[in-house]
C-alpha cells in the first residue's frame, strides 16, 4: 500500500467517525430549503456512469428494457470505451456523454441528470446488470407512494465465470421480491452511525430529479456527510425525504471487474 492509498483510506475513516455529526450539519443547513415539488408523471432514464468498462457495457445494456432511455457517461476513458459504444448505437438506442476530465461517478451521474429531459433516474454502474422487472416495481413504489423520492435494493454477486448462468438464465427468469419495503424516515438520519446504517446498492439505486435538486446532487469527497459518493447521496436525500429500501435484489454486482479508477 503506497502513502497515498493509505492516506485516502485515513481520510475516508475519519469522514465516516464524524457521520453523525455531519449529518446534523447538512440538516441544519438544507433542513429549512426550499424543496422542488414532487413530480407528478414519471419519466424514467437508466444513468450508465462508464470508465474504462466498455467491455460490460453491452451486459449492462441488455438488462435495460428496450422501451426505457438511457444515457451512458464515458468519464474521460483510456481504453476503447468510445470505439465499443460507437459499435453498441447500432443496435442500442442511447445518448452519449463525454466528459472532457474525469469526473468521477459522482461528477459523471450530476451531468447526466442536469442535461436529462427525464425527471426519474435509475443508476446501473457499467459491469453490472438489473434484475428483471426492477425499474417497473421502483416507479410502482414510488407512484404509490408520494413523499418518497428515492428507492433502492440489495445486490446480488456473480463473477466472470458465471456470466453466462446470470444474462441466460437469471436475469431473465429472476425477477426481483419486493415483498417488504424498509422506510427510512428524515428522523432516522439522525442516528446514522455507520455508512451501511442506510444500506441499498448503487446499481438500482432510483431517484426522482427533485430529490437531486433538493440536495444539489452527488458531492466531492471533501462536502460528503460520508465517504462514499453513492451513501453520501443516499443518505442526505433521507435527511430531507422518506427513503425506501426493498428486501428484494435490484441489480446483479460484477465483483471482479471494478478497477477502483475513475471514482473517488
Amino acid at each position: 500500500m503506497n502513502v497515498q492509498t493509505a492516506l485516502k483510506i485515513v481520510k475516508s475513516r475519519n469522514k465516516d467517525r464524524r457521520l453523525k455529526v455531519n449529518i446534523k450539519k447538512f440538516i441544519a443547513h438544507y433542513g429549512a430549503s426550499y424543496r422542488p415539488q414532487r413530480e407528478e408523471t414519471l419519466s424514467v432514464e437508466v444513468v450508465i456512469p462508464c470508465y474504462n468498462h466498455g467491455s460490460f457495457v453491452v451486459d449492462a445494456l441488455s438488462s435495460v428494457p428496450r422501451d426505457v432511455s438511457v444515457v451512458i457517461v464515458n468519464d474521460n476513458s483510456t481504453d476503447d470505451t468510445a470505439e465499443v459504444l460507437d459499435r453498441l448505437s447500432r443496435n442500442y438506442r442511447f445518448r452519449v456523454l463525454t466528459n472532457e476530465a474525469n469526473l468521477n461517478q459522482s461528477g459523471s451521474i450530476n451531468r447526466a441528470v442536469a442535461t436529462s429531459e427525464a425527471n426519474c433516474f435509475v443508476v446501473l454502474n457499467a459491469d453490472d446488470l438489473l434484475t428483471n422487472g426492477w425499474i417497473d416495481h421502483a416507479v410502482a413504489y414510488l407512484n404509490a407512494n408520494r413523499d418518497v423520492r428515492l428507492v433502492g435494493g440489495f445486490s446480488f454477486p456473480f463473477d466472470g465465470e458465471q456470466r453466462r448462468v446470470v444474462l441466460e438464465d437469471q436475469l431473465k427468469q429472476m425477477k426481483p421480491l419486493i415483498e417488504e419495503w424498509t422506510v427510512y424516515f428524515p428522523s432516522h438520519a439522525l442516528k446514522y452511525t455507520l455508512p451501511n446504517s442506510l444500506n441499498m446498492t448503487m446499481s438500482g439505486c432510483t431517484f426522482l430529479k427533485s430529490a437531486w435538486e433538493t440536495v444539489d446532487g452527488f458531492w466531492p469527497f471533501e462536502r460528503r456527510v460520508v465517504s462514499f459518493d453513492d451513501r453520501d447521496f443516499q443518505m442526505r436525500v433521507s435527511a430531507i425525504f422518506p427513503v425506501a429500501v426493498s428486501n428484494g435484489i435490484s441489480a446483479f454486482y460484477r465483483r471482479t471487474s471494478s478497477t477502483g479508477k475513475g471514482r473517488e
